[in-house]
């Protein structure tokens, strides 16, 4: 009553100007609100950001340390493979026995030509010697084998966030055709930034681990030639304990 009492002691002017003022004051509150939620979702969307990028710098770290493991297995392995090389020739170099050498002197005479060369000395030291670096030899490729199945079952993973960071761009582009109000649109926008820079962080991890992989198999060697170093008397030697 007491408005009502007051605008009838107001002229016609004065009344215009009250509501003027009135509808100035229900604006600027209506713009106080929209400008508080703008900021309150710029700042939801600032701690969106920075979240993502402590998880990138996690993950980064953790490809980082995944990768130096690798390598660190991979160059152990070579350097492994290496030496088991050289004690190979070394042991090879060792076949020949002093009956070898006898017999390697011996001339070709018409009198022993066309006989079979005499055989040559057995010795079970050489014949352990040989299968002690076949043990190590073995070792280290299932070794070997283990790491390269752990890096395919991260090869895995990867291909699976892959995927799923391709359906996600898919369906968040389509959703940002559909969507009309331009602060949604904004929204959605920096979404399918933040996923193609996960999905152009996978590819890289993706592509590392392939090439580790690829890497760690052209520097296997089948567990079949390591047996080419024995001759039959050894593997018999070896069967009969």
């Amino acid at each position: 009553m007491q408005p009502r009492e007051g605008y009838s002691t107001l002229s016609g002017p004065q009344v215009d100007l009250m509501k003027k003022i009135k509808e100035e004051m229900k604006r600027a509150q209506q713009q106080q609100s929209s400008n508080a939620k703008r900021l309150a979702a710029m700042d939801k969307e600032a701690r969106r950001r920075d979240n993502l990028i402590r998880q990138l710098e996690n993950k980064d770290r953790q490809r980082e340390q995944f990768m130096k493991r690798t390598n660190e297995e991979i160059n152990r392995l070579r350097k492994a493979q290496k030496e088991q090389a050289r004690q190979a020739r070394s042991a090879a170099s060792s076949r020949v026995t002093p009956m070898r050498t006898a017999q390697s002197r011996m001339p070709r005479t018409p009198a022993n030509r066309g006989h079979p060369p005499p055989e040559v000395a057995f010795s079970p030291k050489q014949a352990k010697m040989k299968w002690t670096f076949i043990e190590k030899r073995l070792n280290r490729l299932v070794t070997q084998k283990q790491t390269v199945g752990k890096m395919e079952e991260e090869l895995g993973r990867q291909l699976e966030e892959r995927t799923r960071l391709v359906d996600e761009i898919t369906t968040l582009e389509r959703r940002f055709v559909q969507v009309q109000d331009v602060q949604e649109r904004e929204a959605v926008a920096d979404q399918i930034d933040g996923c193609h820079l996960k999905l152009n962080y996978v590819q890289d991890q993706i592509t590392e681990i392939q090439t580790a992989i690829v890497d760690m198999d052209g520097s296997k060697v089948r567990a079949r030639s390591f047996f080419d170093f024995l001759v039959f008397r050894e593997f018999r030697f070896f069967a009969l304990g």
